[in-house]
């Protein structure tokens, strides 16, 4: 690969001692003769998926129910990281929105939906507005030499 990912929750530790924290690792893998790409942190607040719980429209398409009427009451983008529990929050929105009840729920691969919802996102750009986000990105386009026009 090019650029590896890194991804680690906070675990109540600040970015910056989780990014010292993986750069002393890469840093051993490198002493030890291992190749180790480009890499960039990934570093949400409490768990990766509370980023995506941003996009009401693509919880539905990844539950298989889009044309789904009924109401998720997604967190609001400020208080997301926030959220005690971000996967089981994502979780229940993923069974509100496929609609289905006993048997059919329960058959519900709630992994593979997680999976779909960053697979279907064309536009991320909401979770600028999340400082964890914000970090990750400018990393990201440190890493790949991307300046702003």
């Amino acid at each position: 690969c090019d650029i590896l990912f890194v991804h680690s929750d906070a675990d109540n530790l600040t970015r910056a001692d989780k990014v010292e924290l993986i750069r002393k690792s890469i840093e051993e893998l490198r002493d030890e003769d291992v190749v180790v790409p480009e890499f960039v942190c990934l570093i949400p607040v409490r768990e990766l998926e509370a980023w995506l719980l941003f996009d009401e429209k693509l919880i539905r398409k990844a539950a298989s129910n889009s044309s789904g009427r009924r109401a998720l009451n997604l967190p609001r983008l400020s208080s997301m990281e926030k959220l005690a529990s971000p996967k089981e929050r994502l979780h229940e929105l993923i069974r509100e929105a496929s609609g289905k009840t006993g048997r059919r729920l329960k058959q519900l691969n709630i992994s593979i939906a997680v999976q779909r919802i960053a697979e279907y996102a064309d536009d991320f750009s909401p979770l600028r507005k999340l400082k964890a986000f914000q970090e990750f990105e400018s990393d990201l386009r440190k890493s790949i030499g991307y300046q702003k026009p």
